[in-house]
């Protein structure tokens, strides 16, 4: 995954693209977390997504950890002007689904990062699907 991330970014630094979707799983939740994580079963993110508790967490753990390193990479990265990838480029991380437990996508959140050129206070917001800032 850490590739992926890394030829995205080096793909938006060099003017390759200007859009790149990065898709952690499919409509049915086939994820698996790494083999290193021993201490769970060796379910997929639907499963987990259905119990909650430790085995969800460590999922959506390890996945926001993931979009952590790309917005770290995006931050360091410059593109041709010398401008950092983050600045210039408008992070949008969702999910399809606020409880996976019942499949409903009610409060579903959502993040958005960077966009320096976007945004006229330059700030992280998370909001949710409500559009209240927490």
């Amino acid at each position: 995954m850490d590739q992926l991330i890394e030829l995205s970014a080096l793909a938006l630094s060099r003017n390759t693209t200007n859009v790149i979707t990065l898709m952690w799983s499919d409509c049915e939740g086939g994820f698996h977390l790494p083999e290193s994580f021993t201490q769970f079963p060796r379910q997929d993110f639907h499963y987990a997504a259905h119990m909650h508790g430790e085995f969800y967490a460590a999922f959506r753990a390890y996945l926001t950890g993931k979009l952590a390193y790309l917005i770290q990479l995006l931050a360091m990265m410059r593109d041709q002007y010398n401008q950092s990838l983050l600045d210039t480029t408008l992070v949008v991380h969702v999910t399809d689904q606020g409880d996976g437990s019942n499949h409903l996508g009610e409060k579903a959140p959502f993040l958005l990062a960077g966009g320096k050129i976007f945004s006229a206070t330059a700030q992280w917001w998370m909001l949710t699907a409500r559009h209240k800032m927490i």
